[in-house]
């Protein structure tokens, strides 16, 4: 059995004089014309490089108390994320997505800087902004349900 480095056969490596030939050159030769597989990929070099964006919880969580409430700064704050997911605001609200940021106290429009912010780089995981979402969305459920019952009465 050949010799291997890594998964690489050792002769694969070692195909030109004095034995230093490296994966890329011998890949070189084999395809001469080709772009090496790196260049393919450089465009794409800052998304590997940039840094993971951790989730702004407390932000997150702010807006989401407020978006469950039922004033002004609350229907910005729920259009702000439904927008955010591209999804409708489930009370029926059409917002202008980012414009909201406008309608927000000061508090509320940096949590939602900071939740945008989040959103835009390279995250972890989309759940915990989809979890308020569904929070929001069981929430009109029940207000919808509730308004329902009272009116058969």
């Amino acid at each position: 059995m050949a010799e291997r480095v890594g998964h690489v056969p050792k002769w694969a490596l070692t195909c030109s004089t004095n034995g230093k030939t490296t994966l890329e050159d011998s890949m070189e030769k084999i395809q001469p014309n080709h772009p090496s597989p790196r260049a393919d990929l450089e465009p794409f070099r800052h998304w590997v490089q940039k840094p993971i964006c951790w989730v702004p919880e407390q932000a997150l969580r702010s807006l989401g108390e407020v978006a469950s409430q039922d004033s002004g700064g609350s229907q910005a704050a729920r259009s702000f994320l439904f927008w955010l997911a591209g999804e409708p605001d489930p009370t029926g609200f059409q917002g202008q997505g980012g414009l909201e940021l406008r309608r927000m106290d000061s508090k509320l429009h940096q949590a939602a800087v900071d939740v945008f912010q989040w959103w835009i780089g390279p995250t972890a995981s989309d759940e915990p902004l989809y979890q308020v979402l569904r929070t929001l969305m069981e929430r009109e459920d029940c207000q919808k349900r509730s308004k329902q019952s009272n009116r058969q009465k």
